[in-house]
Order: structure tokens, then C-alpha cells, then sequence
């Protein structure tokens, strides 16, 4: 059976906008078409058939970073590259927050974490009586409030899906902090996405994740972020409120997870762990 794949509606938006960064195309096919998948393979047929190409541009950002542009063939080339040098400068200003907007996202998961009844928050905790944790930090360090751990919350505020190699220097930051500081600490995640593959690798990881849905941006650049999302389709939300679905995540997937591995074991388990050699 010969399996559809949604070349038309990529298309469409290829020739409304002549030029789009990849995961702009991405957004806009879920948000106007409901397409949630086969973008990158309605692209490669469009591409065998002569109807859109790719360029990677360079952004010109405080740290400059190679994107992929796709754009549509039927329009001359000086009109495409009008519209990738102003994509690719919008993309520029909003790379240029980007600590910006990791601080916030840590800002908003500590408020939640308050609302939940944690304790003892602390955020980019490096060092604990003294004693720092090599070049790692943990982004939002707070006490249960029902259990006696403490869960160290890595706070990805990214558009990108978390990816399996995201999940290891968790672990990893998590064994030194526990062994250098002599303290039960358990891993947590949350991210703006995660694929539930990777969501359930990191649950046999022991590695809960709560999902926030959107990257979170400050209400300080509402502008430009309205403009971003009209221009570049990124969906980003502009709150300096933690926004109720990600309360909900953090409750039901962080607070609530049941870690399987018990204190004895997590804690031998640290012990063992060749990451930090024994004093």
C-alpha cells in the first residue's frame, strides 16, 4: 500500500511564504493542516520534483549557527533571499536570549515547584557546604514535600524534542552532586517537548519528565516574540506566570513519580559509580 505523504499542503506554505526555516515549515503544517508528521519526506519529494530547494544560513547571532531554509523554486532567487536574510535575523534576536530565556523557564519551574510545597529551592545550585560539583550545576534544586529526597530538576526551555542523549548528563550530574554532597537526590526533567520514546526511555531511567508544551519566553519581549511568532510560526508562549498545564505536568510526572529503585539501592548504586573517583 502506497503511503501518503502530504506534499500539497507543504507546498502551499512554501508559496505563501517562499522561504521558511525547516521547523517553521514543521509548525505551520501542525497548526494549519494538522500534519504532525512527513514533513522532511514531503520536502524530498517536492525536491525530486523541482518545486522547492534548501540552503543552510548562517545566523547572525552572538554565537552564529547554520540553519536549514527550505524555499519554494517558482519565485526568482533575490525575492527568496530577501525573505531567508529576514528570517534568519529574526532568528538571530531570539538566539541572543537564549540564557535569557533558560533563566526564565528555571524561574517559572521554581515558582511552581513553591506551589507545590517544595522546599529548600535553590536555582544553578553548584556547590553544597562548600563543596561544588565540578563545571555542572543543577537548574532548580528543591526538597520533596512529601518524601524525604531531594529531586534535582534539569529545565530544558527549548523548541527541540529532548533526544536520548539528553538523558546521561542528568544521571551524570545527579551521582557527583549525590556523592560529593553526601545527599539523596533524585533526577527530574522538564522540557518544552519530549517524543514518547524518549519519555519512556527516561522513565526506565528513573528520569521523569513533565512536558510544558511551548517554550516560555518573558512578557519583557512580548514584542519581538509576537512578531516571531507571526514571521518564523516558532509558538512560543510570552508569561512570566507558570502556565497551568505545566503545573499539572509537574504534579502528576515530577512530584507524584514513583522512583522503582529504593534509597539502600540508589544509594550503592552511587557509591559504585566510576563518574567521580572515591576520595
Amino acid at each position: 500500500m502506497a503511503i501518503s505523504i502530504p506534499t500539497e499542503p507543504i507546498l502551499n506554505i512554501l508559496r505563501r511564504e517562499k522561504a521558511c526555516h525547516f521547523y517553521e515549515v514543521v509548525n505551520r503544517a501542525y497548526q494549519e493542516y494538522h500534519i504532525t508528521q512527513d514533513v522532511d519526506a514531503a520536502y524530498a519529494l517536492l525536491h525530486a520534483q523541482g518545486k522547492a530547494d534548501e540552503t543552510y544560513r548562517t545566523v547572525p547571532s552572538v554565537k552564529p549557527k547554520p540553519v536549514r531554509m527550505i524555499y519554494c523554486t517558482e519565485f526568482p532567487s533575490d525575492q527568496i533571499e530577501r525573505v531567508i536574510t529576514e528570517k534568519a535575523q529574526l532568528m538571530a534576536e531570539h538566539y541572543n536570549l537564549s540564557d535569557t530565556i533558560g533563566r526564565h523557564a528555571e524561574n517559572l519551574v521554581k515558582q511552581t515547584c513553591e506551589n507545590l510545597g517544595y522546599s529548600e529551592l535553590e536555582i544553578r545550585k553548584e556547590n553544597h557546604q562548600g563543596i561544588g560539583i565540578d563545571r555542572r550545576d543543577i537548574d532548580v534544586f528543591a526538597k520533596h514535600p512529601d518524601n524525604n529526597y531531594y529531586q534535582a530538576i534539569e529545565v530544558r526551555n527549548r523548541r527541540e524534542p529532548v533526544k536520548p542523549s539528553d538523558l546521561p548528563p542528568i544521571l551524570k550530574t545527579v551521582t557527583v552532586a549525590s556523592r560529593k554532597w553526601q545527599m539523596y537526590i533524585r533526577p527530574a526533567l522538564v522540557a518544552a517537548f519530549s517524543p514518547q520514546p524518549v519519555t519512556n526511555l527516561a522513565d526506565q531511567m528513573e528520569i521523569p519528565i513533565a512536558i510544558a508544551g511551548r517554550q516560555l519566553v518573558p512578557e519583557a519581549y512580548r514584542s519581538l516574540y509576537e512578531t516571531l511568532n507571526s514571521r518564523l510560526a516558532l509558538n512560543v508562549l510570552i508569561t512570566d506566570q507558570a502556565p497551568q498545564y505545566l503545573r499539572d505536568n509537574m504534579t502528576r510526572y515530577v512530584k507524584a513519580y514513583q522512583y522503582r529503585t529504593n534509597r539502600e539501592a540508589w544509594e550503592n548504586r552511587i557509591q559504585r559509580s566510576t563518574d567521580i573517583p572515591p576520595e
